[in-house]
């Protein structure tokens, strides 16, 4: 889910002309590609588990589930703040991202899916189609995808496609789709 998603985000903004793509796979690159998608497997399920897992779970304890939920989301982004060519637009995807992990979290009941979706965006991200993953370059190894500067509301700029407004749609659309099937098919847990 988490690769498809990137996908089509990624898909939506080269049809708009917003990034110049090139291949740059090469016959001996296995073993990056190997190694990037197991270090973005433990990347994307450790945040997960310090976020979603110890911090939400510890906060929901002490707070209402939607304090908990905003003040993990927010604490996920401000981890971030380091990151090169961070915006506020960035830092607000974050923030929605966290939102999405946590209800991932709360109608599924462990971090599996949560983990799952956020090391393959991760992946999908840098090493598939070679933008920056939350700022960072250089783990392109698919493809490589050159943000045109005119674009920036479809590219997210230096920061990668999680400062765009085009995420910002979609992750508004995947939160509200996920609390419905959540308020509607899911047993909520703690």
């Amino acid at each position: 889910l988490g690769t498809i998603t990137f996908a089509l985000l990624w898909g939506i903004a080269v049809l708009g002309k917003a990034f110049r793509v090139t291949v740059t796979w090469e016959n001996n690159a296995w073993l990056f590609f190997v190694l990037f998608l197991v270090g973005f497997g433990i990347q994307g399920m450790v945040e997960e588990v310090i976020f979603r897992g110890y911090l939400q779970g510890k906060l929901t304890k002490e707070l209402s589930q939607s304090k908990a939920i905003l003040i993990s989301a927010l604490a996920f982004a401000v981890a971030h703040l380091g990151n090169g060519g961070i915006s506020f637009l960035g830092f607000l995807n974050l923030t929605f991202f966290g939102v999405l992990m946590s209800l991932f979290r709360i109608y599924t009941g462990d971090l599996w899916l949560a983990g799952a979706f956020h090391s393959a965006w991760n992946f999908a991200e840098g090493p598939l189609f070679g933008t920056p993953v939350s700022g960072i370059v250089g783990t392109n190894v698919v493809l490589g995808s050159q943000s045109v500067a005119a674009h920036p509301l479809l590219n997210g700029g230096n920061f990668g496609i999680e400062a765009s407004l085009l995420t910002f749609g979609g992750l508004i659309l995947l939160i509200a789709f996920t609390y419905y099937l959540g308020q509607n098919y899911a047993k909520k847990s703690n």
